[in-house]
């Protein structure tokens, strides 16, 4: 009778501690004032601080596959096309052009040597943009091509990235989205199955969680390339802007240029490296679970405080100061076991809800005694 006592006990109080959690979480959305803070917890993510870890612990892999060649200071379309068939001189496997050339401009030579580029060679792939998103449809209503494609056969892909009103950190990137009614593949996916010369992900599949384990991708000034075509040949390269400052995007490894967000995107392709999400209602359990298992730790610990013959450390070990210590090693345990499942498999455990609920348990766990005692007097 006891132990079914203790154990209902137990579950109680981690109700409470997580309906405490969810009160706040209720309160930051629904109060104006506090609206800022909702969004900082939804930008929140444990796999941020995974790979902040792993950028300050772990040796950056190089990858062996994806060269990017950094046009910032190419500004007309005559040097453009020369540094693309200078790159194609060397022979890669794909090469994919972060540019979308819209509308033919005062060079008429240049624009004749991009389309010829677009006709003549068969691994590149070109990018454009999707507008006018319909909430409605589910689907992309415009798009912005390149002068040539009306003319021209040519391999192209959307470079649109997952925008959200509020949230400014890029961690997922489109792979498909209906536009126009058809549905059509992003540039990363194109440029990662030609390289592949499969089909990668599967045909429901809209979305990728892209792996920032840190990577260094040779990046090679446009004038450079001669020196280097052992980074050219049978690799993909990717041709864009490194330092145009209108295209940078906050990431979990800070801030990034597309074209490199595009690099992380594709590798994480190719590698089979998706980060893992676990489905909400497993969080949910997971979540309950290291609350309760936290308690029951914390009543050992008690317990065991309880049999030590000297007030004073008795005192000392049973003060909130002393309890609130045993539970930040026990959080820091549970953040290092999520972290090793993290770089082992891929999973992303998310603690946000379980660590709130922690931080909480011991005054749910008065208020529970408090109120227990008032029912019983």
């Amino acid at each position: 009778m006891r132990i079914l006592l203790s154990i209902s006990r137990h579950l109680i109080v981690t109700m409470i501690a997580f309906m405490v959690v969810g009160l706040f979480a209720i309160v930051t959305v629904n109060i104006s004032f506090l609206n800022p803070i909702a969004h900082t917890l939804e930008e929140f993510s444990m796999t941020d601080m995974y790979y902040q870890a792993l950028q300050e612990t772990a040796s950056e892999d190089t990858s062996h596959v994806i060269t990017i060649v950094d046009m910032t200071e190419l500004y007309d379309r005559q040097s453009i096309a020369m540094t693309i068939e200078q790159i194609e001189a060397y022979r890669p496997k794909v090469l994919g052009i972060d540019v979308v050339f819209e509308g033919p401009k005062e060079e008429p030579q240049g624009d004749l040597m991009i389309e010829s580029i677009a006709s003549m060679y068969d691994n590149t792939v070109f990018s454009y943009r999707l507008l006018g998103y319909d909430g409605n449809q589910k689907q992309f209503t415009s798009e912005v091509h390149s002068f040539f494609t009306d003319n021209v056969d040519v391999k192209e892909g959307y470079t649109n990235l997952q925008r959200q009103l509020y949230s400014g950190i890029k961690r997922e990137l489109s792979l498909s989205r209906k536009s126009c009614g058809e549905q059509k593949s992003s540039f990363v996916n194109i440029v990662a199955e030609r390289y592949a010369g499969e089909q990668i992900v599967s045909s429901g599949q809209q979305d990728l969680q892209i792996n920032f384990s840190p990577t260094y991708f040779q990046c090679l000034k446009y004038d450079s390339i001669k020196m280097h075509p052992e980074l050219i040949r049978d690799r993909i390269v990717l041709f864009g802007a490194m330092g145009e400052e209108t295209d940078m995007h906050y990431t979990p490894l800070g801030k990034m240029p597309g074209i490199k967000l595009l690099a992380y995107a594709i590798s994480t392709l190719l590698n089979h490296k998706e980060v893992k999400r676990l489905p909400i209602a497993l969080v949910v359990i997971v979540s309950f679970f290291l609350v309760l298992l936290t308690q029951l730790l914390q009543d050992a610990y008690e317990k065991r405080v309880d049999r030590i013959k000297s007030p004073l450390f008795q005192s000392f070990l049973s003060s909130s100061v002393a309890v609130g210590v045993i539970t930040f090693i026990w959080v820091v345990l549970l953040m290092w076991v999520a972290f090793l499942i993290f770089t082992m498999s891929g999973i992303s455990l998310n603690l946000g809800w379980a660590l709130s609920a922690i931080a909480f348990v011991d005054a749910a766990r008065s208020f529970f005694d408090t109120c227990l005692k008032s029912l019983t007097k």
